[in-house]
């Protein structure tokens, strides 16, 4: 069996178990909008008012039922596509010796984002139109939150598995207290980027591109260790 065929066969095996995830996840999903369907207002109403949940800048005693369900989706899926990127990386070295090249994983690997992130973005998507629907339209809500709130969640969710990748390829590619080491200055980084984000004006700015290079630095560097993974670690 020849590398190509290897990559092949592996990709086909794993699209069926993210098409699986997928369906697993939806269902969980459309359960979770009918048990909200028994729940009485007062109790959605007083959760909202006692953490101050804001709702697309809706306010708490708008009587929203279902649209706190779907927007609390968003951080889940990401949280759940991070973790299938943390699985993936894991797994790296296996396929590497079961015979796959080093830019066949790499390929595959960015396939698996973009395939099942989509999906779960998908999921999203339908889940926050059915709650707009279901919650009457929610007027006030404009159309640019909308767009914004649509587009939002597939950045995250994609980053999410990227970041998970590159973390757990850390601690394939090296020793674990390196890795480790690793991981705590680049989630340093990550809060003091976070903190230039909640400032506004040129800090803002700069919040935002120190996100991009962050990212390009994450790919930059999962690819390196990639195509550099030898099959037996060394030490």
């Amino acid at each position: 069996m020849t590398h190509a065929m290897i990559a092949h066969n592996t990709a086909s095996f794993e699209k069926k178990s993210y098409w699986w995830s997928g369906i697993t996840i939806t269902v969980v999903v459309a359960v979770l909008f009918i048990v909200l369907t028994f729940l009485p207002q007062d109790w959605i109403d007083t959760y909202l008012e006692t953490n101050k949940e804001s709702i697309l800048g809706l306010p708490s005693n708008q009587g929203l039922r279902y649209l706190p369900l779907a927007t609390g989706l968003a951080p889940t899926l990401a949280v759940f596509n991070l973790v299938t990127g943390v699985i993936n990386a894991a797994e790296s070295r296996s396929y590497l010796g079961a015979g796959m090249t080093r830019m066949a994983l790499w390929r595959d690997a960015r396939r698996a984002n973009l395939f099942f992130g989509l999906m779960l973005w998908l999921i999203l998507i339908i889940a926050f139109l059915t709650a707009l629907l279901l919650d009457g339209g929610v007027f006030g809500i404009s159309i640019t939150t909308i767009l914004w709130w649509t587009a939002g969640p597939l950045i995250a969710i994609l980053i999410a598995y990227e970041l998970g990748y590159f973390c757990s390829l850390l601690y394939v590619r090296l020793h674990w207290v390196g890795a480790t080491l690793a991981i705590g200055c680049f989630t340093v980084g990550l809060v003091g980027i976070s903190a230039l984000l909640d400032q506004s004006g040129i800090l803002n700015a700069l919040g935002w591109l120190a996100s991009a290079a962050g990212i390009m630095i994450v790919l930059i560097c999962s690819y390196r260790m990639l195509t550099t993974l030898p099959i037996r670690r060394s030490s």
